[in-house]
C-alpha cells in the first residue's frame, strides 16, 4: 500500500514546524537545569522532607511531561511555521522584571499595576477597559491573599 503525502497548507507554505517537539525539549532542558541546580540540596524522606525534595520532584515531573510532549510532537505531522512573535517575547519578561524591581520600592499595588500594563502590551489587541477591570481584580486579590491572608510583610503602597 502506497503512503499518502502529507497534506499541504492551502496558502502554499511548506510544512516545517513541530511546536510540540520544541516545547517538550524546552521543558526537558529547564527540568535538567533545575535538577543540576538542586543537586547538593538535602533530599530527606517523604516523612521528613529536605530542602531538595519538592524541587527535585517538580523537576522530575517536568522532565517526564517534557519528554511526553516531545515524543508527541516528533510523531505528529509537521505544521506550517509561523513567524516569531517578538512582542510577547519582549513584553512578558519585561513585565516580570519591572514587578521584581518595583515590589520592594513602590509597593505591591504599583508593582502589580506595572506588571499588568506592560504585560497587556504583549498582545496586539489591548482592550483598556477589560485590562483595567482585570487589573483591579488581580491587584485586590493579590493584596487579600498575600498581605492579609498569608501575612507577608510587604508594603501595599509606596512609602513617601
Amino acid at each position: 500500500m502506497a503512503e499518502r503525502p502529507a497534506p499541504q497548507p492551502a496558502d502554499g507554505a511548506q510544512p516545517t514546524g513541530r511546536p510540540d517537539l520544541l516545547a517538550g525539549l524546552m521543558f526537558a532542558a529547564i527540568a535538567l537545569f533545575g535538577l543540576y541546580l538542586v543537586r547538593d540540596y538535602d533530599m530527606g524522606t517523604a516523612a521528613r522532607m529536605g530542602t531538595g525534595y519538592v524541587p527535585r520532584l517538580v523537576c522530575w515531573i517536568m522532565l517526564a511531561l517534557g519528554a511526553a510532549i516531545a515524543v508527541r510532537g516528533f510523531q505528529a505531522e509537521r505544521e506550517p511555521e509561523e513567524p516569531l512573535a517578538w512582542r510577547p517575547l519582549l513584553m512578558v519578561p519585561l513585565a516580570i522584571v519591572a514587578f521584581g524591581l518595583l515590589v520592594d520600592r513602590a509597593g505591591l499595588v504599583a508593582a502589580a499595576t506595572a506588571l499588568i500594563v506592560i504585560g497587556a502590551f504583549a498582545s496586539r489587541g489591548v482592550r483598556p477597559l477589560e485590562t483595567l477591570a482585570l487589573g483591579l481584580v488581580l491587584i485586590a486579590g493579590s493584596v487579600l491573599v498575600f498581605v492579609w491572608g498569608l501575612g507577608l510583610s510587604m508594603d501595599i503602597w509606596p512609602e513617601f
